[in-house]
């Protein structure tokens, strides 16, 4: 978005947490500039005397980052501030901008709304604050926006949704990756929420029904070790990190393998994505799932859970096939009929996703509040 500003004569300055610490605190990116400050988010419920320095260190940088800001917005003067994901820089943001008298977006992405049931009264009370210190709210998808909506409902007459986009051109002419036979593809965090579980064991049951096709997993978190142990169980084959097994015509392949990627970069993503002979997207729950354009994008036959924004982007039949959220079976089946499925990759028509046409979108926003 930052770029597609610049691009149509507007000047940007993005402002982020230094996360991970080892980033630079300032560089120049595509000609846009990147500050990057501490902003560290305080969790009571965890505090502990082996906390207590880094606390007070968390408190000092605060501080110390709340001036920096204020003397940044004065000396840019922007017309508007665009919040984006309510995390630990979303109150010193919204305050810095309500000192300065600067007018202020907010956007959510997902589990800033999502997650939230699940904090503390503090963080519930800060999200309500800001969503109504707001001059507006955006949302990726009908369904976050309905959801927040229940939390602040005093932002229903000043908010709006605004669909996340993707540069089509990214996705022409990338050389498909060239695996050892035909592969389903699914990448994501692993995490509960995006279901690789139950793709797991949709996958098992699509073998036990005679397909021979491996899967792809790309990505990691906190439920890796749970899923390798789901396939182990399920007695599937597996194998780590980027499977580079050169098959001659004349080898037997052997069992229909899961392989465990690791982190894809851009890079892999794309010619992954490019040379699968499905995309499939697990999730229990989805606030919108940019992974579903990139799949798109890439002419991919597209399998994924009606959760969610998944829902208002899959036409289950029409530009993909959209089956129930938290069932393996449905997944399968699901699978199976998008493999036998023989008219070709369902398309759809991108452009409306187009980076262009949602910055556009965003900047008349912008000039409505600003007045």
């Amino acid at each position: 978005m930052a770029r597609e500003f610049k691009l149509q004569g507007h000047e940007v300055k993005v402002l982020t947490n230094r996360y991970p610490r080892y980033l630079k605190r300032h560089e120049i990116i595509d000609g846009i500039s990147i500050e990057r400050m501490l902003f560290t988010g305080f969790y009571f419920s965890s505090l502990n005397p082996w906390h207590i320095v880094k606390y007070i260190a968390g408190f000092l940088f605060g501080i110390i980052n709340f001036f920096r800001l204020i003397l940044l917005l004065k000396k840019s003067k922007p017309d508007v501030v665009n919040i984006h994901f309510l995390g630990s820089q979303a109150p010193f943001a919204m305050l810095a901008s309500k000192l300065l008298g600067i007018k202020c977006v907010v956007s959510l992405h997902g589990d800033d709304v999502e997650g939230l049931p699940h904090r503390s009264r503090i963080d519930r009370w800060l999200f309500q604050k800001i969503l109504r210190s707001a001059g507006d709210v955006t949302a990726c998808s009908q369904y976050l926006l309905n959801e927040a909506e229940k939390l602040v409902p005093e932002i229903a007459a000043k908010s709006t949704v605004i669909w996340n986009g993707i540069n089509l051109e990214e996705y022409r002419n990338i050389e498909p990756y060239k695996h050892r036979r035909p592969y389903i593809f699914a990448a994501g965090r692993f995490v509960y929420n995006k279901g690789f579980d139950l793709l797991l064991c949709a996958y098992r049951s699509l073998t036990d029904g005679g397909q021979e096709i491996d899967l792809i997993l790309a990505g990691d978190g906190h439920e890796r070790e749970n899923l390798i142990k789901l396939a182990k169980e399920l007695g599937l084959s597996f194998a780590f990190k980027k499977p580079d097994k050169k098959i001659t015509a004349d080898q037997t392949l052997s069992a229909n393998e899961v392989f465990f990627w690791g982190r894809a970069d851009r890079n892999e993503m794309k010619s992954l994505m490019k040379g699968c002979e499905l995309f499939v997207i697990p999730s229990r729950r989805e606030s919108f799932g940019i992974v579903t354009l990139e799949a798109f994008a890439s002419g991919k036959k597209v399998v994924a859970t009606n959760t969610g924004g998944l829902a208002e982007i899959i036409q289950d039949g029409i530009n993909g096939y959209s089956v129930k959220a938290g069932n393996s079976e449905a997944l399968a089946l699901g699978m199976k009929k998008a493999l036998s499925d023989n008219s070709g990759n369902i398309q759809m028509d991108l452009n409306k996703f187009s980076w262009k046409k949602v910055a556009l979108k965003y900047l008349n926003l912008f000039e409505t509040v600003k007045i």
